[in-house]
């Protein structure tokens, strides 16, 4: 008797954002010294099962975004593999990848088959030094 591993365990399945959404870049943005990042999104599917990978991007032109995207597309097709996706990004990214390649390298221990689809790229608010506790209220509270 088989037991169907995915059916018995079906964790939440996240849903990435509708649009850009603004989040403050962490101590690893400003020891690499520059102030682009992108937050990029990638919706793994395993037998099924969906989850989503959110992985900050440090580089300096959006363009060398896109073009690492391409890559790594590229390189998922040959090889269908989390973890050979994972080892790129660390070589290829100046930081930023630690938390997601830890998670990429359970998921590939988990299961066989896999592949990955990047769906968006969603551009980091840096915070300079100084600005903290500057924001904007879209309503004042009542009561």
């Amino acid at each position: 008797m088989r037991i169907d591993a995915e059916a018995a365990f079906s964790p939440p399945r996240p849903t990435p954002p509708e649009g850009p959404e603004e989040v403050a870049a962490d101590r690893r943005v400003m020891d690499a010294g520059t102030t682009k990042a992108y937050r990029l999104w990638w919706v793994v599917e395993l037998r099924g099962v969906r989850d989503c990978l959110d992985i900050a991007v440090i580089t300096a032109e959006r363009d060398h975004l896109q073009r690492l995207v391409q890559q790594l597309q590229t390189q998922v097709n040959e090889t269908r593999g989390l973890l050979a996706v994972a080892e790129s990004l660390a070589g290829r990214l100046e930081a930023g990848v630690l938390h997601a390649r830890g998670r990429i390298r359970m998921l590939h221990e988990r299961l066989a088959d896999q592949w990955v689809v990047p769906i968006a790229v969603v551009p980091l608010r840096t915070e300079r030094p100084g600005e903290r506790g500057r924001r904007s209220r879209s309503s004042p509270s009542s009561g």
